[in-house]
């Protein structure tokens, strides 16, 4: 390893994981999706209320028509300016081209569930470009 004159590496840090928060009532689901974003090089956060900076959410809705949009609020309240990405059951696929529902849920993506890995990681990739 190379170092100047001032005793600093010449080699570049390593960059940090992409930080991910999952927020989803299923377990199951939470267990899955953090494997595939881990085996991506995510690193993966189950608590909205964890003090380290995020760089996307994974939300699920349930029920996009009824009050438990209010974790999306309070998932964006929490973490203003932080790109949300809103998965449901309830969504049709294809949803993810449908601007109307972005701005309904006051989020930044959505994806129908079940998805696949390849859906979810080419969605959270769009958004961290």
């Amino acid at each position: 390893m190379d170092t100047d004159p001032s005793g600093a590496s010449s080699e570049p840090s390593p960059r940090r994981a992409r930080r991910i928060l999952v927020v989803d009532a299923d377990r199951a689901c939470v267990a899955l999706v953090e494997q595939w974003l881990t085996d991506a090089g995510f690193e993966v956060v189950c608590d909205a209320d964890a003090g380290a900076p995020l760089d996307s959410v994974v939300v699920d809705v349930p029920q996009p028509r009824s009050a438990s949009t209010q974790a999306v609020r309070s998932v964006a309240e929490r973490h203003p300016g932080t790109p949300i990405l809103a998965v449901s059951t309830a969504f049709f696929p294809g949803i993810e081209h449908c601007t109307a529902a972005l701005r309904i849920l006051g989020v930044d993506a959505v994806l129908a569930k079940p998805m696949s890995r390849e859906a979810l990681l080419n969605q959270l990739r769009r958004l961290l470009a």
